[in-house]
């Protein structure tokens, strides 16, 4: 019994920081959503070809 308190208390301590950290950072900072008005219209085959062409020569 006396092995586990350690670790025991050791992680109770741990998920109160990661819920401290959780609350309070996305309480604080509310990110607006990701996908919304991003769309720049279709995409067509030779604009999508060059730009993989270019990320291929970078990499």
């Amino acid at each position: 019994m006396k092995d586990f308190i350690y670790p025991t208390i050791i992680f109770i301590i741990f998920l109160y920081v990661l819920a401290f950290m959780l609350i309070y950072t996305y309480k604080t900072a509310p990110t607006p959503p990701t996908f919304i008005n991003n769309s720049t219209g279709t995409v067509n085959v030779k604009d999508l070809q060059n730009e993989l062409i270019k990320q291929l020569k970078i990499n």
